[in-house]
């Protein structure tokens, strides 16, 4: 069959591969030692689609027939011409495109068939090699086996990671919460120190007695949705001044008239925040608190 006359552009990639069988030693070297030996046979390699080529001139589809290739005697896959003078890089060029290999081996069992991707990057100083391009099969079950283990250790290591993540933020958000302050029973003791203007306690999430000096007139904020029960008191003393007010627009009051603070200089109040589950509420527990001279029983 004659080659074609002008034929268009074909890329090519260049495809090597090498068989070889282990023996029971033979008496051929000194040691005692499997010896290697080049395998008999050939391999097919068939083309899994054809190629069409519409880049320069007369489009055309190159439609492959399998390619049947011996091996040699130290068992590289060759072609007509490296098979003929052994000086010539064995191996075989390739039209680019997958291809299933299939190995023949008539006195030994063939290798499962695989395929290839030949690309023009596969030169002869870096050809596409067949053992290399080969998938590795391993034994029976291994394979299930090994993901299974893989996939144990990932769950136990993602919950002690989970774990570990759940502790840290617990650890947070118990130092952001004593930040500035020292525990004390169910309550957390937060003192404020000197306050004017604005006196946010929007982030509270634990039941707190806030101390607070008012060095003018105060409003408060409140947390949005706390839980149900959520206490904070207010702990309330006057400056040397005297006569400050304090403000809280989110909360509730006894007939809707929201408490004054002592006014004294140096006065303290005692306010109670409560949280029923829909409203805040303001409940006065203290006014104007000092220590009494005497006791009456």
């Amino acid at each position: 069959m004659a080659e074609l006359t002008n034929p268009p552009a074909l890329e090519h990639g260049f495809v090597q591969g090498r068989f070889v069988s282990a023996v029971a030693d033979t008496l051929d070297d000194e040691d005692r030692y499997p010896d290697l030996h080049g395998i008999k046979g050939s391999v097919r390699l068939t083309a899994l689609s054809p190629i069409h080529l519409i880049s320069a001139g007369t489009p055309a589809t190159v439609v492959q027939q399998p390619e049947v290739l011996p091996l040699n005697d130290d068992g590289w896959l060759v072609d007509k011409h490296s098979e003929a003078d052994s000086s010539r890089t064995p191996g075989v060029w390739l039209p680019v495109g997958r291809y299933q290999v299939q190995t023949i081996f008539p006195s030994a069992t063939p290798v499962p068939q695989f395929s290839i991707e030949v690309t023009a990057e596969h030169t002869k100083e870096s050809p596409l090699n067949l053992t290399l391009a080969a998938p590795i099969i391993l034994p029976p079950r291994t394979t299930e086996v090994t993901r299974v283990i893989d996939r144990q250790l990932a769950e136990q290591a993602a919950a002690t990671a989970q774990g570990h993540a759940e502790w840290a933020s617990e650890s947070a958000a118990v130092a952001e919460e004593i930040a500035g302050g020292v525990e004390a029973g169910g309550f957390l003791l937060d003192q404020r120190g000197t306050v004017t203007g604005a006196l946010d306690l929007s982030d509270v999430a634990r039941n707190h007695y806030v101390h607070l000096t008012l060095a003018g007139n105060v409003t408060v904020s409140l947390p949005s949705s706390p839980i149900p029960g959520r206490i904070i008191t207010l702990v309330i003393a006057q400056d040397a001044t005297g006569g400050r007010t304090l403000t809280i627009p989110d909360a509730l009051s006894a007939y809707g008239v929201l408490p004054v603070p002592a006014q004294g200089a140096n006065a303290v109040s005692e306010w109670h925040l409560v949280f029923d589950g829909v409203d805040w509420k303001v409940r006065v527990s203290g006014s104007d608190d000092m220590t009494p001279t005497e006791w009456s029983v």
